[in-house]
């Protein structure tokens, strides 16, 4: 019984662990852009492009490396 019980714990873990670092492989979420006053006032080309800057400070930022 108590091997049982060890087995299925350890199937257990194994799927918590897949389960976390399958999600450390999905790609990074894009940003959905709505037709507000802004957007309507700079473009779609210049919103994707301050969009993309934005990606850009945030993985060169400390705050990335720590929770790489």
């Amino acid at each position: 019984m108590k091997k049982h019980i060890a087995i299925s714990g350890l199937f257990t873990l194994t799927g918590v662990v897949l389960l976390g670092m399958s999600g450390c492989a999905t790609p990074v979420a894009k940003p959905a852009f709505y037709p507000n006053a802004h957007y309507q006032y700079v473009g779609p080309a210049q919103a994707q492009a301050d969009a993309q800057a934005c990606a850009n400070l945030a993985q060169q930022s400390e705050v990335g490396a720590a929770i790489k």
